[in-house]
């Protein structure tokens, strides 16, 4: 199975598959029947996210698209070309890194908070990022494999993607205030 996991829209009806390779794309489907309800041809969905009557969708080289659950619509997308993106909680993304640094935006894609590529990455020591969350005292908490990753046995199956024998996971905790932009966005 090569899904990123299964999302469900808040009122349980349907549920959402999103596929990375050049035929999936993201597909829409009544939970009750597994009729498809819509679907968009567009390769490399990496991620999604139900966010009330939308869907967050990142697909590669074309970014976060926000999309209308009930009609498969794209309404607005945070544009990026090659993107991580991390649910931190209900009301903010973490994405990146894009220009050596990674940023919180909120779900209507407004620029939040921004923070150096280094502070998370002088720790990680050129590591993965595994998932990353934000608590209720705006600490950002990021979790990931630091060392190399050497071409050999692969972490979900892609050899670019396995921990050398020295790996190890870790988890920093940041204060992000210091690197806040703006209550309002960019």
């Amino acid at each position: 199975m090569r899904q990123y996991g299964i999302d469900i829209s808040d009122d349980g009806k349907l549920f959402f598959l999103h596929d990375w390779y050049a035929r999936g794309g993201l597909s829409c489907f009544e939970l009750d029947t597994g009729k498809l309800v819509w679907h968009i041809n567009r390769k490399h969905a990496r991620k999604a996210a139900v966010e009330g009557e939308y869907i967050l969708c990142n697909f590669e080289s074309y970014g976060i698209a926000k999309i209308i659950i009930s009609t498969g619509k794209i309404v607005d997308r945070y544009p990026a070309v090659e993107i991580l993106f991390f649910r931190l909680n209900q009301k903010y993304i973490l994405v990146g890194p894009q220009r050596l640094k990674y940023t919180i935006i909120d779900t209507n894609f407004r620029k939040i908070y921004s923070i150096p590529y280094k502070v998370i990455h002088s720790t990680l020591d050129n590591g993965i990022i595994l998932s990353a969350s934000l608590t209720d005292n705006n600490r950002l908490t990021v979790t990931g494999w630091s060392k190399d990753f050497p071409k050999e046995d692969g972490l979900l199956e892609s050899p670019e993607w396995s921990p050398a024998a020295n790996a190890y996971q870790v988890t920093i905790i940041i204060d992000i205030l210091p690197y806040k932009l703006s209550d309002e966005g960019e």
